[in-house]
């Protein structure tokens, strides 16, 4: 827990803790191993990658899987290892967790070619996972790492191969597999830069979410040498098609922004690590939000105590209404002890940093931070140096944030900790988001703005004229005519009878107004 075991009063109580800090090392440890190379958490499994593992042989790779058995209480699951697994595959690369399914890139892989790449996926029965196939996109050639970014939601998998030839040498390339629900993996389709161009590393970083996928090209060169970018697909039917390619409005040469990227409905959060800000490469982190298919930087995230070569930005989390951004730079516990900054939402769209992390233990040269993910209440972060094992062996730390109506919000961002239906009151009316009929409180019901269009979490959309017929929205409700219809009667200048309709300011579910 990282507690004191000597007091047990205070932060040294675990019971008192507003999150559990728990710490996780690998039982069959060495130097070098890197344990906590890459991590992912969904519910109560998590598994982490070691790359540097040497059970079939040098830099082998690994990944372990964690079960939570109860608060704080982690136990190892299973020791995956992939069935073709050689020295130098670098197995655990990237990995994915989601219920019963698991992804282990190995970006080293040699079937189709030195370092061609791989993904294994696994599923797991009761509690053994089992390796249910490896696959190999269908161009693999050496040198294209495929595997070296995986993601995965529902059916879908993607996967990164930052050094396929495209556009030109290294330009990049991700594969979309889906799932059949019949146990197989079919290759959907592969996904480039309509821009791409030689050693931009599309694909240095994935994620999907519903219909979209985020691409990192973490090389690209529109701001500057390296600069970054990220991609925005979008899936109609069974095809994929590029949407946006955001950039930030301040992007430079070296930001790498991109380097990580997580988009989660219709927000994309991107790190810059090397982003130069009140000192030399700080880093950065943005967000971007969609309306429709446009994208539109909406925050720039900045630690509250940023300094040179803190590399804030070097991992991401974001789950809701919260966000977690790692600086593995951070000096706080000695230089590269590493750190991680939690980040709130409010109901009006501003981000707002809440706390900032460490190990409990943290020293320098640990890099706590190397790798993190977000799920709901639960945060893993993982120390890639840490020596507790050997030099550079690695730890893993898992915090569980306190949710007391257990909806998946923490209490720290939900303005209703005791209502598992409610977490955000947008216009402050004491009235959570679910059970408000008038979320922004504009004077148009959720359910007319839905009808037409509209953003019920938008209150500047009242005062729109949208048809050209002279009257706001807002009006056009009221007179019970279309607003997005200015001729006829659908034109309140037309109506042989004004037809007005009346709501309390104050009214609420079942007032029978």
């Amino acid at each position: 827990y990282g507690t004191d075991p000597a007091v047990g009063t205070g932060n040294d109580d675990p019971d008192n803790l507003a999150q559990l800090h728990y710490k996780i090392l690998s039982d069959d440890g060495e130097v070098s191993d890197w344990f906590g190379y890459s991590v992912d958490i969904d519910g109560d499994t998590a598994i982490v990658g070691t790359v540097r593992d040497d059970d079939n042989g040098t830099d082998a790779g690994a990944a372990y899987v964690y079960i939570r058995d109860g608060p704080g209480d982690w136990n190892l699951q299973q020791k995956l290892t992939g069935s073709s697994g050689a020295a130098g595959d670098w197995f655990g690369d990237e990995v994915a967790v989601e219920g019963d399914t698991i992804l282990v890139g190995s970006s080293g892989d040699d079937t189709n070619g030195s370092a061609a790449g791989a993904v294994y996926i696994y599923t797991r029965t009761g509690s053994v996972w089992t390796e249910l196939v490896k696959i190999v996109p269908p161009d693999a050639v050496a040198l294209d790492n495929f595997g070296a970014s995986v993601d995965l939601e529902g059916d879908y998998a993607v996967v990164g191969s930052v050094g396929h030839d495209v556009a030109a040498a290294d330009s990049g390339a991700v594969y979309v597999y889906l799932h059949d629900g019949l146990g197989s993996w079919d290759f959907q389709q592969k996904l480039s830069a309509s821009d791409g161009a030689f050693e931009d590393y599309f694909g240095s970083g994935v994620s999907v979410s519903g219909d979209s996928v985020a691409v990192t090209a973490s090389y690209d060169d529109d701001n500057g040498a390296e600069s970054g970018s990220v991609y925005v697909f979008r899936r109609s039917g069974v095809t994929w098609t590029e949407e946006d390619k955001l950039t930030p409005a301040d992007g430079a040469a070296n930001d790498f922004f991109g380097f990580p990227v997580v988009i989660d409905g219709d927000t994309v959060m991107a790190g810059a690590y090397s982003k130069d800000g009140v000192s030399t490469d700080s880093g950065a982190a943005y967000v971007f939000t969609r309306s429709g298919s446009s994208w539109t930087e909406q925050a720039k995230l900045l630690p509250a105590d940023p300094a040179v070569d803190q590399w804030f930005g070097w991992a991401i989390g974001l789950s809701g209404n919260v966000a977690v951004v790692s600086a593995i730079g951070d000096s706080q516990q000695g230089t590269f002890a590493g750190a991680a900054y939690v980040f709130v939402q409010d109901a009006q769209g501003n981000w707002s940093e809440y706390t900032k992390l460490t190990a409990n233990d943290g020293a320098m040269d640990d890099a706590f931070g190397y790798a993190l993910s977000l799920s709901n209440d639960r945060l893993i972060s993982t120390a890639v140096a840490d020596a507790d094992n050997g030099f550079e062996s690695g730890s893993t730390y898992l915090f569980e944030f306190t949710d007391t109506d257990g909806d998946g919000h923490p209490d720290f961002a939900d303005e209703f900790p005791n209502d598992p239906n409610e977490y955000e009151d947008l216009d402050g009316d004491g009235i959570g988001n679910n059970g408000d009929p008038d979320d922004d409180n504009d004077g148009m019901p959720d359910s007319f703005e839905a009808t037409y269009g509209f953003d019920p979490l938008d209150a500047t959309d009242a005062t729109s004229v949208f048809d050209g017929d002279g009257h706001d929205n807002e009006s056009e409700f009221r007179f019970c005519t279309n607003p997005i219809v200015g001729t006829g009667n659908d034109d309140p200048d037309n109506l042989t009878q004004l037809h007005f309709k009346i709501l309390a300011n104050d009214g609420e579910i079942a007032d029978y107004y």
